[in-house]
């Protein structure tokens, strides 16, 4: 029962021989249609979404917009999420992957 070595349920997606320890090859997913007002995709793992909002995340990616700087923007996030769970106290920190594209 300790904070050591876990499984990455990232690495599971696609994994259709990991079915049977209960992985889902499948990633969970929601189509939305893009608008004019549309400014940023993201794209982040559970990592990141469970210390930051929405909103946060947003916020991480509106410094880079002007520039198109999507390199930067991720990594905003991605310090920002590793703050979010150093600020938590644990000795734990998930999987934080980010990836960002200005539209």
């Amino acid at each position: 029962g300790g904070l050591g070595p876990g499984l990455a349920m990232s690495r599971g997606l696609g994994d259709t021989l990991g079915k049977g320890c209960g992985l889902l090859a499948e990633a969970t997913t929601r189509e939305m249609p893009l608008g004019p007002d549309d400014k940023v995709f993201v794209v982040a793992s559970d990592g990141i979404f469970d210390v930051l909002s929405d909103a946060e995340v947003l916020h991480c990616c509106r410094y880079f917009w002007e520039v198109r700087g999507a390199p930067q923007a991720a990594a905003a996030v991605l310090a920002a999420a590793a703050r979010g769970w150093e600020n938590r106290g644990l000795a734990y920190r998930d999987d934080c992957t980010c990836a960002v594209l200005f539209l």
